[in-house]
């Protein structure tokens, strides 16, 4: 289960960087946020274990690749850059 964990919490990290290569200043702060603050949990599954002695569970596993899933259907709509629903609008940047 930790070697499948692992693999998972490295995959999910992954994701992150690929749609962090794309965002920019025109990204919504609120979507840059979220992404980073799913990076920092992705390292925090990695080193987990490696730091804390943590194992993973049934629970925790299961959300963890469900999450990855989650990166990876979506993937497609970041294939051609950001999602237009996630760039700033105009009128949002001068409130």
């Amino acid at each position: 289960m930790l070697i499948i964990h692992e693999a998972f919490a490295v995959l999910l990290l992954y994701t992150c960087f690929c749609r962090a290569v794309k965002m920019n200043s025109g990204t919504r702060r609120t979507v840059r946020l979220a992404f980073y603050a799913l990076s920092l949990s992705a390292l925090l599954c990695v080193f987990a274990p490696l730091t804390f002695k943590w194992r993973p569970d049934f629970v925790s596993l299961a959300l963890l690749v469900a999450v990855v899933i989650v990166q990876m259907v979506t993937s497609s709509y970041w294939r051609d850059g950001i999602p237009q629903h996630f760039k700033e609008r105009i009128s949002d940047a001068l409130h």
